[in-house]
């Protein structure tokens, strides 16, 4: 007899506790982990058991698969349907070729926060971002996670920029300039010359770039001149080159008449640049 009571209130507790579950929001037991792999990263960490104001720990793993050397930074932040929320830490690395970083990276949730899915957000400028749902609070929530908002440019560090500024009376003075200078991978490099269009002459709206696999040119434009009442008032005409990988390559251009197929430019602008 004992027995038989015994096996009905084990039956009550499980039918109990199936009926728990299929009344409500989903209760979540335990922690479900989760790994999240890229072509340069490993994320590591749980998809549940978060409450608010309790710390976390998720491990991140960052490789250099390439054939260069890889340096920069690495963000980790929580984002909401809205977009960021709050930062949680900011990685960064110097990676050979091969190399492995590997570190644990730590999030305290506020006490505010409300119970619901959140976005766990792993972001490389440049480079891309993926993001891991995550849920605070003991419930499932009964909306669905996401759509989670684009973030590719959140935390986008922004780039140096290295410039070389020559007027007219400088190629009136010297008319063959040559520049040097030195850039690291990602920096913005700003080439301003003086122009005047009034005489037919300009410089070319496209560089020539000995190696565009280490620099690019990303934009040109044609500045006015400051006193447009004054006639024959020289402008400016502006690149703008983005460092891509390392070595040395040239910018040259030449002030020129285009409709004339002289031999000899008026003016020329060298440029030795060299990525590290």
């Amino acid at each position: 007899m004992k027995k038989v009571i015994v096996l009905t209130c084990t039956l009550l507790i499980i039918a109990c506790s199936l009926l728990a579950c299929d009344t409500g929001n989903n209760i979540l037991t335990a922690p479900l982990p989760f790994t999240v792999s890229g072509g340069h990263f490993e994320l590591r960490g749980n998809s549940t058991g978060y409450t608010p104001g309790g710390t976390y720990d998720f491990k991140l793993s960052i490789r250099n698969n390439t054939d260069e050397d890889w340096k920069g930074n690495c963000y980790v932040f929580l984002i909401d349907k809205n977009g960021p929320l709050m930062d949680i830490s900011n990685v960064e690395f110097d990676l050979y070729t091969g190399g492995q970083e590997d570190t644990v990276i730590q999030m305290t949730l506020p006490v505010d926060i409300e119970p619901g899915a959140y976005g766990l957000t792993l972001l490389f400028p440049d480079k891309g971002s993926t993001v891991q749902t995550i849920y605070v609070g003991k419930n499932l929530p009964d909306e669905p996670a996401g759509p989670w908002p684009d973030i590719s440019s959140y935390k986008q560090s922004p780039a140096t920029i290295i410039r070389e500024e020559l007027t007219v009376d400088d190629f009136v003075k010297q008319p063959h300039y040559s520049w040097v200078a030195t850039a690291d991978v990602g920096d913005n490099i700003i080439v301003t010359l003086g122009s005047n269009l009034t005489t037919g002459f300009k410089w070319p709206d496209t560089a020539q770039i000995y190696n565009q696999d280490i620099l690019t040119q990303i934009d040109y434009k044609f500045v006015e001149p400051e006193q447009t009442e004054v006639v024959g008032a020289s402008g400016k005409e502006v690149w703008t080159f983005k460092a891509m990988k390392k070595g040395t390559t040239t910018i040259s251009m030449e002030y020129r008449r285009p409709w004339e197929n002289a031999e000899k430019a008026e003016w020329a602008f060298v440029a030795t640049i060299t990525i590290q």
